[in-house]
């Protein structure tokens, strides 16, 4: 593994997951509404795997590492995105039944939100701690 992609990864991903948690946090019925709306067209869930496919991948094959700190939640989060990407595409039609009565709500993304942002924090502190 190139250390200075590893880098990259880890930071861009947990500074990115600190900032949408954030968001989610601070705006769940509106990101419910987001999601939900695009998740209602018939394309919606190609769209969301396609779009979230190219980062999926970069993390799987940039970040293959499984270490004893936080810097596996990378890894892991690289895992789970690129699971949600091929049932996505390969599945849209499940993947919208399960997801759009959820963000409909919206309730559940302010806990996503505060997840994500543990889950950044974690990513940022291990990263810092283990390259500086």
């Amino acid at each position: 593994m190139d250390q200075a992609i590893a880098i990259f990864i880890e930071r861009a991903l947990g500074v990115s997951l600190l900032l949408i948690g954030a968001s989610h946090c601070a705006q769940a019925k509106l990101w419910g509404r987001l999601l939900a709306g695009v998740l209602r067209r018939d394309d919606g869930a190609l769209i969301i795997g396609t779009f979230s496919l190219p980062i999926a991948l970069l993390i799987v094959i940039g970040h293959p590492a499984w270490t004893t700190d936080g810097r596996s939640l990378v890894t892991l989060c690289g895992w789970l995105l690129l699971a949600k990407c091929v049932v996505y595409l390969l599945a849209p039609r499940t993947a919208q039944r399960f997801s759009i009565e959820r963000m409909e709500r919206g309730g559940t993304l302010g806990v996503v939100g505060v997840v994500m942002m543990a889950a950044g924090a974690v990513m940022l502190f291990a990263s810092w701690r283990a390259w500086s």
